[in-house]
């Protein structure tokens, strides 16, 4: 953000948004072979109805921080968008406002 005429940087904001969707991936991936592996054992009586209650509320939880993680970076896309197209127009409005400064219309 070095330029006078921006606002933000969106580049940094998309950087961000692909950083958060590896790590929705990463968290996704995290529930499945653990679920996977406590379906195929086999377990009886009531602690073992408490300890498949508790993968699956596990399971559910990460399958939800990664959609909460997925929901921020297209957040966050979108708003990179937005801000580029804020950041162009103060560049122009910059470059218009040095043009009419300059000495016989010439631009600085």
């Amino acid at each position: 953000m070095s330029d006078a005429a921006t606002v933000g940087d969106p580049e940094a904001m998309r950087a961000l948004a692909r950083e958060l969707l590896g790590r929705a991936q990463l968290v996704r991936g995290l529930a499945a072979p653990a679920v996977g592996r406590l379906e195929a054992a086999v377990f009886e009586g009531p602690a073992a109805t408490r300890l498949r209650g508790e993968a699956t509320r596990l399971a559910a939880a990460l399958a939800a921080a990664a959609g909460d993680l997925a929901g921020v970076a297209g957040a966050l896309l979108a708003d990179a968008a937005g801000l580029e197209g804020q950041n162009d127009a103060l560049r122009r409005e910059a470059e218009a406002a040095a043009a009419t400064q300059a000495p016989n219309g010439q631009g600085a």
